[in-house]
């Protein structure tokens, strides 16, 4: 959360982007519970079933939750934070449609008049099925090519390993658009 912070000199991006405030939670195995004991047995159960199913997550109403698999080490740690904050932006952050035609991002279905064209006989299909993307499009990650917002959230990711001198010259250069649209991105944030 501190680079966040630094990068910007204030708090905009650790909140919502409405303004509001933001929770961290932690979810997954982390507790010894009694599921018989009769106290508070089905949000525990939940908590260390459901939780090591994911790093972390933004559930887009102020609250983020990580498991025990966001803290293997800092740079996961960080790496994760800056993800899961950066959800809050993805399509909020006033050029959501210029970020989209950075990898070419289209809805899967195309409907003109009574007509329903499937893009996906023509491009990339992501990995959540819903959208298409352009076959030379550059993702941070493999996990970017889910959709728009993990595009987004994976490359702000990179962008925190590029100021954090982790990222490959040929990642930088590959990634080269992406990041200065993050970086243009942080620097409004920071005015």
């Amino acid at each position: 959360m501190a680079f966040l912070h630094t990068e910007t000199g204030n708090t905009r991006l650790l909140k919502r982007s409405n303004g509001g405030n933001m929770t961290v939670l932690r979810f997954g195995d982390y507790i010894p519970y009694n599921e018989t004991d009769g106290h508070n047995d089905a949000n525990d159960h939940k908590a260390n079933t459901d939780g090591p199913g994911f790093a972390g997550f933004n559930t887009g109403d102020g609250r983020i939750f990580f498991n025990d698999g966001t803290f293997t080490g800092p740079t996961a740690v960080a790496r994760t934070t800056v993800h899961e904050f950066a959800h809050n932006w993805d399509t909020e952050n006033g050029h959501f449609s210029e970020w989209k035609a950075l990898s070419g991002w289209q809805p899967r279905y195309l409907h003109v008049g009574f007509v329903t064209i499937d893009l996906a006989t023509q491009f990339p299909l992501s990995k959540d099925g819903k959208w298409v993307y352009s076959p030379a499009a550059e993702f941070a990650r493999e996990y970017g090519k889910t959709n728009p917002y993990e595009d987004f959230t994976t490359t702000f990711e990179t962008y925190y390993n590029l100021k954090m001198g982790l990222l490959s010259y040929t990642d930088l250069v590959r990634l080269t658009p992406k990041l200065n649209f993050i970086g243009l991105f942080v620097t409004r944030m920071s005015q």
